[in-house]
């Protein structure tokens, strides 16, 4: 290396010119790269970090997917999830019909029922006599259902089915709950039109949280600065409504929720108040097709909305979340839970989880025991927060497959989750329905994705599997309450 040349002292005042500096000395490998190492470094941390945020390919390109001719929900952000929790990749919406819808129910569809049925029905006392006022058409009766659950549950295909189902026999109670903005990219309600402008921030059960984890019904709070607009949909399960009810936050320095029915105000709601607490605002309108639009302002902070229908009729409330598990429902304190399901009124909770838990729960007994552990803790506390009178109902986790090898097995975890599911469900309260046992257990994932009813992913059905597995539900529910019946004519 050649000497550094001396620098040349410039005496105070002296308009000399310093020295030309010789420029830095490039290693001959560095200089024929044509993007500088450090540049590259930022990129594949930037990737690396993506990653780590969404956890799986769909993640990372459903972005990019051309939207679907008839999907009218904007989603305005993603749900990166619990951390170091692998999940599945979501498939895109499914917009295939689902099939058509069995015969209406009466006091004798479910005589010969011969699948699978709900383990210690008695536990569903409260639901049978909440579909008993609503069969007998008492005034105002209602049956309110709400289903928290993961991916499969998001996009609305079991739930809807559900919905229609019930809303078939016992009546068009509305669309239920629908969360303020899309709580993630894939998360659907089929019952409305919903859009949301920029502005939003979400935080979530299952993604960037909140330090008071006051999450609201379903687990998903949405902060002001924007606008979202929910209209019903032709033709569609709870194409009309007579009500929409506001779930918000109480709290300090809070900001306001403007309610605009199609396109005049009705209600100004001024979220500040001296104690955090839940806050509900409804607002009456002649039953019909309506279009709400919310507008926040400040440090407004909003769960979501409910659709409803004067009458006797019937709801089922989509809470999915995409990464939705036990551990992430646990975040939800019990006072706080408890105030949003008893303005709710809920009479049933359906649970529908485990196929995120499938990819990173280990077989063994120590791993199975805590998540059994950790189960059972959610539905005690989701026991606890319910009425008095609601019943709680443990709804397993369906098959899902590994491809190794070329070769299709059931995931290693998926026969112990639902053995868990089982016994935390009897410890807890809550009945079980055995959907990987009505299915057909292990390895009947690749049959049902052989007769085209399930996604390629082998995780998650498709809407005419969705169809089914809802159906599966639904009789089963109806076997139960037909049995109930005759022991209480």
């Amino acid at each position: 290396m050649a000497p550094r040349a001396r620098r040349k002292s410039t005496p105070p005042g002296s308009s000399e010119p310093p020295p030309p500096v010789a420029p830095p000395t490039i290693s001959p490998w560095r200089a024929a790269l044509p993007v500088d190492l450090t540049l590259l470094s930022f990129v594949a941390a930037l990737l690396l970090w993506f990653g780590a945020r969404e956890r799986h390919l769909e993640s990372l390109t459903g972005a990019l997917r051309p939207r679907p001719a008839g999907d009218d929900i904007m989603a305005v952000a993603g749900s990166p999830g619990l951390p170091g929790a692998p999940t599945p990749a979501v498939p895109p919406p499914d917009l295939t019909p689902p099939p058509p819808l069995p015969p209406r129910w009466t006091s004798k569809t479910h005589a010969s029922f011969t699948g699978e049925r709900i383990a210690d029905e008695d536990r569903l006392v409260g639901f049978y006599q909440a579909l008993t006022r609503v069969v007998d058409k008492e005034a105002g009766a209602k049956l309110r259902i709400v289903q928290f659950g993961d991916s499969i549950t998001a996009n609305d295909a079991v739930t809807s089915r559900a919905r229609e189902r019930l809303q078939q026999s016992f009546g068009d109670g509305g669309a239920g709950f629908i969360y303020m903005v899309p709580a993630s990219r894939h998360y659907r309600h089929l019952s409305v039109l919903q859009k949301a402008s920029a502005g939003w921030k979400i935080r979530s059960i299952v993604g960037a949280g909140v330090p008071d984890h006051l999450y609201g019904l379903g687990g998903a709070s949405f902060e002001g600065g924007g606008e979202v607009s929910i209209a019903t949909r032709k033709e569609a399960p709870g194409d009309s409504v007579g009500s929409f009810d506001l779930y918000y936050l109480k709290q300090p320095r809070g900001g306001s929720f403007e309610l605009v029915v199609d396109g005049e105000v009705k209600a100004t709601v001024d979220t500040t108040a001296a104690a955090v607490s839940s806050g509900f605002e409804r607002v009456e309108v002649a039953d019909g097709a309506h279009k709400l639009t919310v507008r926040a302002r400040g440090a407004a902070r909003g769960y979501g909305v409910v659709l409803e229908r004067p009458g006797v009729g019937v709801t089922y409330d989509n809470l999915g979340l995409v990464s939705g598990s036990a551990k992430a429902l646990l975040q939800l304190p019990e006072e706080h839970w408890r105030q949003q399901l008893e303005h709710r009124g809920v009479n049933l909770a359906v649970v529908y989880l485990g196929a995120n838990e499938a990819d990173y729960t280990p077989p063994g007994k120590a791993a199975m025991a805590e998540y059994e552990t950790r189960y059972g803790a959610m539905l005690s506390k989701l026991r606890a927060a319910l009425p008095a009178q609601a019943s709680c109902l443990v709804f397993s986790i369906t098959d899902a497959a590994n491809v190794v090898d070329g070769k299709v097995s059931t995931k290693p975890a998926v026969p112990g989750l639902v053995e868990a599911q089982r016994r935390a469900a009897s410890a807890s309260g809550c009945a079980f329905w055995d959907a990987f046992k009505w299915m057909g257990g292990q390895g009947s994932v690749l049959k049902w994705r052989r007769r085209n009813e399930w996604e390629p992913d082998l995780t998650h059905p498709n809407r005419i599997g969705a169809a089914k597995l809802a159906d599966g539900l639904i009789d089963a529910l109806l076997a139960g309450f037909d049995a109930y019946r005759e022991k209480h004519p």
